[in-house]
């Protein structure tokens, strides 16, 4: 069916369905069906906005087809095809639905690239062509003749940030370009890049992460990284070791310039658990106001994400008791 075809087919569906609606006649979808493929029936139908029971509506079965086709694109089938019959019945006002679907070829990726946008910082510098260079060869071995899937390309993005985050620019904007050639079943991928220089962090003291690591929680901040007051970055420092169990760790910064900030760390010990009590307990519950738990984790490391799936655990073991307050004491 082409898609003039299609295009009348709606229309005429459209027609029907506006002549019935305006006499208040509903129809109820009987049944849907799936053909043109032979796995992945059931996801496709999730994909379609009507479901049997519902009431039949025409925008919501042409956007479900729309939402079909467009999985479809971003799974590498960039000509798919979607045709649908609709079978109403005026006796008992109900529809039967049926989809054919038509995913096309495969397309596969046919080369890959990456180059600056106008207006980059470090251009004049050598090395930043060379950046490229270096990263261009990443992108050929490892996307290049690979199916042309948008969580492919999304995380193909991810990785090119994080590639000049290590080499000291921070990416503010990647546009990407494809082009595709229907005749061999292939797409030209492109990613436009702009960088800034970032601020840089120069971090003293630090023995337990590296600078890298810590640079990466700083990253959180992305582009505000450039612009934030120092005492901001130093809290987030703080609430990392603070996680790690580093209770004691103290940060400060110093020899603060437009463009570099030295941070110094101490990191102090690594906390270990003594006891974990908890406050606010009734005494007619038959439990002291102050009683120790969590005896599993005596002595073990302090990590936060450990404390707070164990305290969720046996707050649904006391759940009668409606304990008030949970403090973990900690010693060195």
């Amino acid at each position: 069916m082409s898609s003039w075809h299609r295009l009348l087919v709606h229309l005429f569906l459209s027609l029907i369905f506006l002549i019935d609606s305006i006499n208040g006649v509903d129809y109820t979808i009987r049944k849907i069906s799936v053909a043109g493929i032979f796995t992945g029936k059931d996801a496709y139908k999730k994909l379609y906005h009507l479901h049997k029971g519902m009431i039949f509506n025409q925008a919501e079965h042409l956007d479900g087809i729309a939402d079909i086709q467009k999985h479809l694109r971003e799974e590498g089938y960039l000509q798919p095809r979607v045709d649908s019959a609709c079978h109403f019945n005026d006796k008992d006002k109900s529809v039967t639905i049926e989809l054919k679907i038509m995913p096309g070829p495969l397309f596969s990726i046919a080369s890959v690239s990456c180059s600056p946008l106008p207006g980059n910082n470090g251009q004049a510098d050598p090395s930043f062509s060379e950046l490229f260079g270096k990263l261009n060869k990443r992108l050929q071995a490892q996307v290049k003749n690979k199916y042309c899937r948008k969580s492919l390309l999304d995380n193909e993005a991810r990785g090119i940030s994080a590639y000049f985050t290590k080499k000291g620019y921070l990416c503010v904007g990647i546009e990407m370009e494809q082009t595709f050639d229907y005749a061999t079943h292939s797409a030209h991928i492109h990613f436009n890049c702009l960088l800034k220089d970032k601020k840089r962090l120069f971090f003293t003291g630090n023995k337990l992460f590296s600078s890298q690591q810590l640079y990466q929680v700083c990253a959180e901040f992305g582009k505000a990284l450039l612009i934030i007051p120092p005492e901001l970055i130093v809290q987030e420092l703080k609430d990392f070791y603070l996680k790690q169990g580093y209770l004691e760790a103290k940060i400060i910064f110093s020899d603060q310039d437009s463009s570099m900030l030295v941070i110094d760390i101490d990191e102090g010990p690594h906390a270990f658990i003594e006891k974990v009590v908890v406050i606010g307990l009734e005494s007619d519950a038959g439990l002291a106001d102050t009683q120790t738990f969590f005896t599993n984790v005596m002595n073990h490391s302090y990590d936060v994400k450990k404390i707070e799936s164990l305290a969720d655990a046996d707050v649904l073991a006391l759940s009668e008791y409606q304990p008030a307050v949970f403090k973990v004491l900690t010693k060195n």
